[in-house]
């Protein structure tokens, strides 16, 4: 089988257990957790956008956001004491359009049972931008490191 098939459930775990480490008391609920998943799909929505219409296209930055949504996808999983399974991409997301991967995406958000849907894309966006899903997990946790050690965990902005 085609590696992009294979089960990967190791990294997800890993990230899982690391990422939850940066869940503040304040973002300790369900609702904040699948409110801030929805709205990082939009950013993520957004960096295409923009970049569509600029013709400039950050690939970093839009990284930068795909671990934004990974890690609200792994606090909600451990909210509901479940992991997160890496398996092979659907078919029918590979074939598509990536406006039409985040339609998906914002969709598969809404219902509890399909996170791990929301990880298959992630992973196909990372592809298509020369990143594996395990380089979108550790960019995110060193800017959550980064943001750790600097005191600015909480706050607003990308660059903070």
């Amino acid at each position: 089988a085609s590696d992009v098939y294979k089960r990967q459930p190791r990294a997800g775990c890993d990230y899982q257990r690391e990422a939850v480490k940066f869940r503040t008391p304040e973002s300790d609920n369900e609702e904040y957790l699948r409110l801030g998943l929805i709205s990082e799909i939009g950013e993520v929505a957004g960096k295409l956008a923009k970049g569509i219409r600029d013709g400039n296209f950050d690939a970093k930055a839009f990284v930068k956001e795909l671990g934004d949504v990974i890690w609200f996808v792994a606090n909600l999983h451990d909210k509901r004491k479940l992991s997160i399974e890496i398996r092979g991409i659907p078919f029918f997301v590979a074939n598509k359009y990536d406006v039409e991967i985040i339609q998906t995406m914002s969709t598969f958000a809404e219902f509890k049972s399909q996170l791990d849907f929301v990880v298959y894309c992630i992973r196909e966006l990372a592809r298509r931008r020369g990143y594996t899903l395990e380089d979108v997990m550790e960019i995110n946790l060193a800017k959550l490191r980064d943001r750790q050690y600097r005191g600015v965990i909480c706050g607003n902005g990308d660059e903070r």
